[in-house]
């Protein structure tokens, strides 16, 4: 489960997509996607922390750590 938070169908769609990208070393496409589904869902701690990843494999360190740092803040709540 997302973790207990209910997230539109838009959102779960390009989070699996981005996923899928991150998966198949798209990294650029996941960024875009992930990007997207953390816009639609912005309290969902699992699309921040996969989003993280995604920017941390395209070198974007600092936004990396801020999405880390925002998926643990969700999680603490």
């Amino acid at each position: 489960s997302m973790d207990g938070k209910e997230i539109t169908q838009s959102a779960y769609d390009f989070f699996n997509a981005g996923r899928n990208f991150l998966h198949a070393n798209n990294n650029a496409d996941a960024v875009e996607s992930l990007r997207k589904a953390s816009e639609l869902a912005p309290d969902n701690a699992d699309i921040h922390h996969t989003y993280a990843i995604a920017l941390a494999k395209t070198g974007q360190s600092a936004a990396a750590i801020s999405e880390l740092r925002t998926a643990l803040n969700l999680n603490s709540n």
